[in-house]
């Protein structure tokens, strides 16, 4: 999903969760949380191609996955969602940490629904598995058509 298509849906939940609960802290969180999981994309565009201040250059290149030999995106990680859930339900964090993680969630679920991305895609394993290659593990232009019809 793009940033702006991100930040709507996130203040959209975040407004619902805020009248339901009245936590401008947890809403704040949930928030940051929901639109900030990207920037992950830029550490990978640095490794690739360097530090660039050019928000629009930096956007085009990490619009399109295939730009990128490799794809870490250490946050975008189901197995890092689990970790949230597990603490959450094993230790007495407060709101804020709830809301972290319902960010997280929301925002690896739009990605899983609007990208063009194999099942698995969001799993930091399967793209550790898959030494991060982007062609393995992203549906990109040149091999999006063959992954959808093994």
């Amino acid at each position: 999903m793009k940033p702006l298509g991100h930040a709507a849906v996130t203040l959209t939940a975040g407004g619902i969760l805020y009248k339901y609960n009245h936590s401008f802290a947890g809403f704040l969180s949930f928030l940051i949380t929901g639109i900030l999981v990207d920037m992950d994309h830029y550490f990978d565009y640095i490794r690739e191609n360097g530090i660039s201040f050019n928000p629009s250059k930096v956007y085009k290149a990490c619009a399109y996955h295939g730009h990128f030999k490799k794809l870490f995106l250490f946050l975008h990680s189901y197995e890092l969602l689990i970790v949230l859930m597990l603490a959450l339900l094993s230790f007495n964090l407060n709101i804020i940490w709830t809301y972290i993680t319902l960010g997280l969630a929301l925002h690896l679920l739009t990605d899983q629904i609007t990208n063009p991305v194999l099942p698995f895609s969001y799993f930091l394993s399967f793209r550790m598995i898959n030494g991060f290659q982007t062609e393995k593990v992203f549906l990109t232009k040149e091999v999006g058509y063959a992954h959808r019809h093994r």
